[in-house]
């Protein structure tokens, strides 16, 4: 049987290892920056499409940022009360504009577009 030299163990460890933590990190800054990006399209998408509430990128914009925003119960919940506004015929159009732009607000606050 071959004794283990500690120094060859600290070798095959590092040179294992090393590679193995550098590509994790890369790998989930990639994926931060990603989802950043995403969540990005998906707000500039609305702020686009807000003035025209009947058209289908208006609501598919919506539906984007619903989707990206999943996680965020605040987001839900505003997109679901603009939703029940858009498609109220009593509420005035000035109205859900406010909640409309209440809500892009929100979303570049949670993506410290400010800071």
């Amino acid at each position: 049987m071959i004794g283990w030299d500690s120094s060859l163990l600290q070798n095959i460890l590092g040179s294992l290892l090393g590679p193995l933590i550098v590509g994790l990190v890369i790998w989930l800054i990639g994926k931060n920056e990603t989802e950043k990006r995403i969540k990005n399209e998906a707000i500039r998408d609305l702020m686009t499409y807000r003035g025209d509430l009947a058209s289908l990128e208006f609501r598919r914009s919506l539906n984007r940022v619903s989707i990206t925003f999943h996680k965020d119960e605040e987001i839900r919940k505003q997109i679901r009360d603009l939703y029940e506004n858009i498609n109220n015929p009593v509420n005035p159009e000035s109205n859900i504009n406010r909640k409309i732009v209440s809500l892009i607000y929100n979303l570049c606050q949670k993506m410290a577009f400010w800071e």
